[in-house]
């Protein structure tokens, strides 16, 4: 139980003008560590004026640190009097700088596929190289095919394919540039195209193989700096 211990400690704030509920009421609803002083001369209280000034203020709803941030606008939105509207973002005034942006897709196989399609290959012939290039060429060809990309000019794309488990293939494709704006979209592109094209060339062996996690794994460059993935 909270104690008063003496007369002489007043409120934080006294406002008679400010129509609350009875402090024995509000207390009570802010729990056993905030108390009201019951020698304040004020008979209307509001929040502020049930506690001490010794007492510190667990939230206090004002306070900058409490404030929800700001919801970051869409850059390639923008807000118009006749409503928002997509644009392609000019990045004219942007610093080139060396891009860089890995991202992977993984693909799984029904129980016991993959392993005779690693041996002998797929109906369409060698599986893992056309994928590969499948990859490479969407890459390139990622401010076609995705309508606010910018279209670039990369200096290089890899896209490795390798086994993780005995059901699972999983795509990585690495963008290279030196520019303006950042190569996420061409890896990302560049991972799902050949994720597809591994359904593509073994979706006669099976309907049931999925595609899985495709995200952004890693970026570098820029004004953010780099970033990566927590796995």
């Amino acid at each position: 139980m909270n104690i008063v211990p003496e007369a002489s400690r007043e409120c934080l704030i006294c406002a008679p003008e400010v129509h609350a509920p009875a402090p024995d009421v509000v207390c009570s609803l802010l729990g056993p560590n905030l108390v009201h002083n019951p020698l304040c001369g004020a008979g209307l209280l509001n929040l502020a004026s049930c506690l001490f000034s010794s007492v510190p203020l667990p939230f206090d709803p004002m306070s900058q640190d409490n404030q929800q941030p700001p919801v970051p606008s869409l850059s390639h939105v923008a807000d118009l009097e006749s409503g928002p509207r997509a644009r392609m973002v000019d990045v004219s005034g942007k610093q080139e700088t060396q891009r860089e942006a890995t991202a992977r897709a993984v693909v799984v196989f029904p129980l016991g596929l993959l392993e005779g399609i690693l041996a002998e290959g797929g109906p369409k012939g060698p599986v893992l190289e056309v994928a590969r290039m499948a990859g490479v060429g969407a890459a390139k060809r990622a401010g076609h095919l995705i309508p606010l990309c910018h279209p670039l000019g990369l200096d290089g794309v890899d896209v490795d394919i390798e086994k993780v488990d005995e059901n699972s293939l999983e795509v990585r494709c690495t963008a290279i540039t030196w520019g303006r704006t950042g190569v996420e979209m061409e890896a990302m592109t560049g991972a799902s195209v050949a994720a597809l094209t591994l359904y593509d060339m073994t979706k006669a062996l099976s309907k049931g193989i999925s595609i899985k996690k495709v995200e952004l794994l890693a970026k570098s460059g820029g004004k953010s700096g780099p970033w990566r993935r927590e796995e």
